[in-house]
């Protein structure tokens, strides 16, 4: 992988293994592409492994906890009536699990709600143990846009051998007014109407974030959907 769109890429199509696509997904362009480059490095000059980012990853964890304080004193300080709590959206991987129960992935707010998405065009074929196995551990399960995954367009019914496994499914709102395409408006309007949405999010994930624009527009097609 030589830039940091392929790596994007491969984290996005969950390409990059063994955990090393979270660790990745943790890091922004700017330090991505110094990684790329050796520009990187360790305090000796070294360029970091994967293996010793990995490490950092209770760092990484305390930094965020950091950051969610700056950005609630700010908040305040401002006059901005917002609550702000910490979470991820968790990169389904083969160890995603031992991610998640050694606290290296973040649930929200610290709670027992793991919000996490799959792979967009690949059946993920152990999703029933995996989500099983976090039942078992109390953790909730929240799978991101269901509506984007080449496997619940083709079988919307799919999700409900989930949900009453007690998984939970978050939508984009995006994908009410086509920003993710025909197939993903279809399946969201499918699923909305036969109530298997539980919550609607904007997957904004920076600051200038489009979908923030799509509320009211997305508001007005749910209500038109589902009623106030």
């Amino acid at each position: 992988l030589k830039s940091t769109r392929q790596i994007r890429s491969a984290i996005y199509n969950h390409q990059i293994k063994n955990g090393h696509g979270y660790i990745f997904s943790q890091l922004s362009d700017k330090q991505l592409d110094k990684y790329i480059n050796g520009k990187l490095t360790n305090p000796d000059g070294s360029k970091p492994t994967p293996a010793q980012m990995d490490l950092a990853k209770s760092e990484r964890t305390a930094r965020k906890r950091e950051r969610e304080l700056k950005r609630k004193k700010a908040a305040k300080k401002n006059n901005i009536n917002i609550d702000l709590y910490l979470g991820n959206e968790v990169y389904f991987e083969n160890d995603m699990l031992s991610l998640v129960f050694d606290k290296e992935a973040t649930t929200l707010n610290n709670t027992r709600y793991l919000l996490f998405e799959l792979p967009m065009t690949t059946e993920v074929n152990n999703l029933k143990e995996v989500i099983f196995s976090l039942r078992v551990k109390g953790v909730v399960p929240i799978i991101a846009h269901p509506e984007r995954y080449t496997t619940f367009q083709e079988k919307p019914n799919a999700l409900i051998d989930l949900i009453e496994q007690g998984c939970l499914f978050q939508c984009n709102i995006g994908s009410l007014v086509g920003v993710y395409g025909k197939e993903a408006n279809k399946c969201v309007r499918v699923l909305l109407k036969h109530n298997m949405v539980h919550f609607m999010a904007s997957d904004t994930h920076h600051a200038n974030g489009k979908n923030y624009n799509l509320l009211l527009d997305a508001k007005k097609e749910l209500v038109d959907l589902v009623g106030k």
